[in-house]
C-alpha cells in the first residue's frame, strides 16, 4: 500500500515493481475497506474510490457490504468508481445502491477511455459543483 501523496513516476515504477506476482484469490471488499481510512488522512477535500477488477470477489467481505459500509460511515461522501476490465460490469450493479457507478473494458484502450471516463467525465465534472473552480485570469 502507498500513501497518497504527490505524483512522482520513479516512485510509482519502483512500487509497481515490488508488487507481488498474482496468485491468490480476489479480496475486492476488504481492500476497499482498507482503502478507506486512507481517503481520510489524505487530507483532500472530495474522495474518490477507484477500483479496476477483472474478476470477482473470492476472498474476504463481500464488495456489496464494504461500499455500504463506505457509503454509511461517510454519508455518502466517498464516490466510489469501479471499471470492470473483461469482465460483466452487471457483477456490480450494487453501486447503484450507494451513489457510485461502474463502466466496462474489454481491451486496452476500452480500458483507458473508462478510466479517461471516470476522471474527466466524473471526477473533474464535479468540481465546479464543489466550489472548486480555475483561478481568474487578468
Amino acid at each position: 500500500m502507498r500513501p497518497i501523496q504527490p505524483y512522482d513516476r520513479r516512485q510509482i515504477r519502483e512500487a509497481l515493481a515490488s508488487l507481488p506476482r498474482p496468485g491468490g484469490g480476489t479480496a475486492i471488499g476488504d481492500a476497499m475497506s482498507e482503502a478507506r481510512p486512507d481517503l481520510y488522512r489524505s487530507g483532500v477535500f472530495r474522495k474518490y474510490l477507484l477500483v479496476v477488477t477483472d474478476g470477482e470477489n473470492t476472498n474476504g467481505q463481500p464488495p456489496e457490504r464494504a461500499a455500504q459500509d463506505i457509503f454509511q460511515k461517510s454519508e455518502g461522501a466517498v464516490q466510489i468508481y469501479f471499471v470492470a476490465f473483461d469482465t460483466s460490469p452487471e457483477k456490480f450493479s450494487f453501486l447503484k445502491q450507494v451513489g457510485g457507478d461502474v463502466m466496462g473494458a474489454g481491451t486496452g484502450p476500452e480500458l483507458k477511455r473508462a478510466l479517461d471516463g471516470i476522471y474527466q467525465g466524473k471526477i473533474l465534472a464535479e468540481a465546479p459543483m464543489a466550489g472548486e473552480r480555475e483561478p481568474a485570469r487578468p
